[in-house]
């Protein structure tokens, strides 16, 4: 900003375009600017508030190497006053913090991640400068508080990242890493080389895994998931998740539990965990219930949605698990069902 051979003035760049999922995280863009240049419609955007001011915009990329640009050293030493920065990734952080300490421009960097933002201002000969201090690194939660104890929505939505990192991004790349080899060597010789390779253990776990994912067959599950199997195979997933391990927790550790100090165990930190069963035949006016039973259905129809996604080559709408579809076949698996042999709970 401040380009002082125009007499002032704005000079922005951006070398990506627009998205649906942009809009959410900025002021100036609308549905019509979708698959336009951020830079070409930001300076639209700009001149929608002012349009005496003078703007530049650019779609070339800033940093090392980069040839025929317009940010060249003239550039940095004479046509720039205060550089303002919103970007995704580090190496361009630095390099503009570097063009900014040589030519002893002022630098406001500002970013977000999630729901937290931050902002920087860098002032010559006053202030550091962004390169001078590293963020300490995010403190990292503990397995057991992911899977058994957490106590805060942050450890509920890294347990949900984890779960959808691992069923939705892991293991299809794992079932396209191997399905060559097993096409090629056979499932019993894969098998062999995979025990050799990693272990009992973790060759059994990626056994079960890739038997699941592939269907059974070289060919792979692309052609076998129907939305009453993707529903089924989501029903499991809801089992395990938040029947069993519950259920085994609450064995390990019930109600009037005490720890090794003698104070009871589901206290401070550790809440008392309920296992969420999905009652089809349960009295409407049970408002309790009838809220978990459509917490569980949203579950398993995303699940189901997303396995069905994944998996077949071609989904069309139809395809989609509807409501009534979960509900159907949940009354059907959920019918006398007992958590690990404990029924009622």
């Amino acid at each position: 900003t401040g380009n002082k051979s125009k007499k002032g003035g704005i000079v922005v760049t951006d070398m990506d375009t627009i998205e649906k999922s942009n809009l959410s995280r900025q002021l100036l863009f609308r549905d019509s600017d979708v698959g336009n240049f951020k830079s070409f419609a930001a300076k639209k955007a700009i001149h929608r508030f002012n349009e005496n001011i003078h703007v530049e915009a650019h779609t070339c990329k800033v940093g090392e190497g980069v040839v025929n640009s317009p940010f060249q050293d003239k550039f940095w030493a004479d046509d720039v006053d205060i550089v303002m920065n919103a970007l995704d990734n580090m190496p361009a952080r630095l390099y503009m913090d570097q063009q900014c300490v040589s030519h002893q421009k002022g630098l406001i960097d500002a970013g977000t991640l999630g729901s937290k933002g931050n902002v920087q201002v860098v002032v010559p000969f006053l202030s550091e400068s962004y390169g001078s201090s590293v963020d300490p690194p995010e403190p990292s939660i503990p397995v057991c508080t992911l899977k058994s104890f957490p106590y805060e929505i942050s450890h509920t939505i890294q347990w949900g990242r984890d779960l959808f990192d691992g069923l939705f991004n892991r293991r299809p790349s794992q079932a396209n890493e191997h399905n060559p080899s097993i096409s090629s060597i056979g499932a019993s010789q894969f098998i062999t080389h995979l025990r050799t390779k990693v272990g009992d253990d973790m060759a059994l776990e990626t056994a079960m895994e890739l038997s699941e994912d592939l269907g059974g067959s070289a060919s792979g599950a692309s052609e076998t998931i129907d939305s009453t199997g993707g529903i089924r195979w989501a029903i499991q997933v809801y089992q395990t998740l938040f029947l069993q391990s519950t259920a085994r927790l609450l064995r390990e550790h019930p109600a009037d539990s005490l720890d090794d100090e003698g104070e009871p165990f589901w206290s401070g930190t550790r809440m008392l965990p309920k296992v969420l069963l999905y009652r089809g035949d349960c009295d409407p006016q049970d408002e309790v219930q009838m809220d978990w039973n459509r917490r569980v259905v949203e579950f398993v129809r995303a699940a189901a949605r997303l396995r069905m996604e994944v998996y077949t080559a071609k989904l069309s709408v139809d395809d989609i698990p509807t409501m009534y579809q979960v509900r159907a076949v949940l009354n059907d698996e959920m019918t006398d069902y007992n958590v690990d042999g404990i029924d009622g709970v």
